[in-house]
């Protein structure tokens, strides 16, 4: 169960908005009273720049301190790397962690290695590759498809093989004039965006030099994560839903080292942030 928790936190999702250059910002009370703050977007994304996390689930409370760890130019492009001080325990921390973001005018796009075998278990071998996947639009409206990527890909585990087939998409999902989280504070200028990730497998066992498919996996949403952003700060709330049923597995001698069922509620509550100056 622990490796489930760890892919579906390594999946998929966060989403973010141009950078540019910065003041900086304390502790989380509100609206802070002080000097004017530059025009920022809704992820200020220079190195340095901070953010502190509630991370909270029916299982456990804990805390991650995400930052924007460095910048490298592949190809000439600008890409923005970011680390925790500790394991982080966030499904949006740890997907920042583990891929690269870039900007194209109003998108943010992401790219990294999403592996699927966490999800079910820690099969080794599957996974699959996103390259600038649009995870934020500045100018996408209410319901705006922002991203979607769709593949098959087959693993050979020797007593049986598996085949997945996938769809991850990003949407808009509009703007709200402020929002108030759980711990009283409150933002204003938000925008809303949906990562969600679809399943099908199938099992497929050899019998007498034939190859007989057999879902264990119907066609199934099991990541929906929503991420709230907001001006001139970055992102403020999050909440991810993890849940899917397998089909009934015929007794056929194998064992399929996948839980028959998940379902996991996780939430990242922004108590504090410091942005860096250009």
């Amino acid at each position: 169960m622990e490796k489930l928790y760890k892919l579906l936190l390594v999946f998929f999702v966060g989403t973010l908005s141009i950078a540019c250059s910065s003041d900086d910002n304390a502790d989380i009370g509100g609206n802070n009273d002080g000097p004017i703050i530059p025009q920022l977007g809704y992820f200020p994304q220079n190195v340095g720049n901070s953010w502190t996390y509630d991370i909270q689930s029916e299982d456990f409370s804990e805390q991650d301190h995400l930052y924007v760890s460095g910048e490298t130019t592949q190809n000439g492009v600008t890409y923005k790397t970011f680390a925790t001080d500790n394991t982080p325990t966030g499904f949006y921390t740890s997907l920042l962690t583990t891929g690269k973001l870039s900007s194209d005018n109003s998108k943010i796009l992401y790219s990294g290695t999403i592996n699927i075998g966490e999800i079910l278990g820690g099969i080794e071998g599957l996974s699959f590759d996103l390259t600038n996947f649009v995870i934020l639009d500045n100018n996408a409206s209410l319901g705006n498809l922002l991203s979607s990527q769709s593949g098959e890909f087959y693993q050979d585990l020797a007593e049986y093989g598996l085949n997945v087939e996938y769809t991850l998409a990003s949407t808009s999902s509009g703007d709200l004039e402020t929002l108030t989280l759980e711990n009283g504070t409150t933002h204003n200028d938000i925008k809303i965006v949906n990562l969600s990730f679809s399943l099908k497998i199938d099992a497929i066992f050899t019998f007498m030099g034939v190859q007989i498919p057999y879902t264990i996996l119907s066609t199934q949403e099991v990541v929906s994560s929503t991420q709230y952003y907001a001006y001139n700060i970055g992102m403020i709330f999050a909440e991810t839903q993890i849940q899917y049923q397998l089909e009934e597995i015929p007794n056929v001698g194998i064992e399929i080292p996948v839980p028959e069922n998940y379902q996991y509620n996780l939430k990242e509550i922004l108590t504090n942030f410091s942005l860096e100056n250009s």
